[in-house]
C-alpha cells in the first residue's frame, strides 16, 4: 500500500518537475540562440530586426524592432527586465546553470525514489 500510495505518487511528481525544468531549459537555449544570432547580424549592423511574435496557441504576428540592441526577458513571478543583448546573454547563461543543478537534484530523487520502489518490491517477495 506504501508502494503505491506514497513512493509512485512522489516518482510521478518528480518526473513532472524534472520534465518542467527541461523544458524552461529548452526554452532558455532557444533564447540563447535568439540573442546570439541577433548580436551577430541585425544589431552589429544597426538595422531594425524583423521577426514573428508568437502570440500564443501557435498564432504568430510580424513584428519589426527599431532597436534590437535591447530585449525584455522574463525573470520570474510574472518579472520582465529590459537588458541589452550582453546582459540578457549573461542572464541566460546563469539563468541555465542554475536550470541544470535544479535537473540534476530532480534526476537524483527520482534516482532514490526508483532505489526505493524496488527495495520495497524485493522485500515483498
Amino acid at each position: 500500500a506504501h508502494i503505491n500510495d506514497q513512493l509512485k505518487v512522489d516518482l510521478e511528481r518528480v518526473n513532472r518537475e524534472s520534465e518542467r525544468v527541461e523544458s524552461l531549459r529548452a526554452d532558455y537555449h532557444r533564447l540563447k540562440s535568439f540573442l546570439e544570432t541577433t548580436r551577430g547580424t541585425v544589431v552589429a549592423e544597426g538595422r531594425p530586426l524583423k521577426t514573428r511574435v508568437d502570440l500564443g496557441r501557435d498564432f504568430f504576428a510580424l513584428a519589426r524592432v527599431d532597436r534590437p540592441d535591447r530585449v525584455f526577458v522574463a525573470i520570474g513571478f510574472g518579472f520582465h527586465l529590459e537588458l541589452t543583448i550582453e546582459e540578457a546573454l549573461r542572464f541566460v547563461a546563469k539563468k541555465d546553470r542554475d536550470l541544470e543543478a535544479q535537473a540534476e537534484q530532480w534526476t537524483k530523487r527520482a534516482g532514490d525514489i526508483k532505489a526505493d520502489l524496488k527495495l520495497m518490491l524485493e522485500a515483498l517477495r
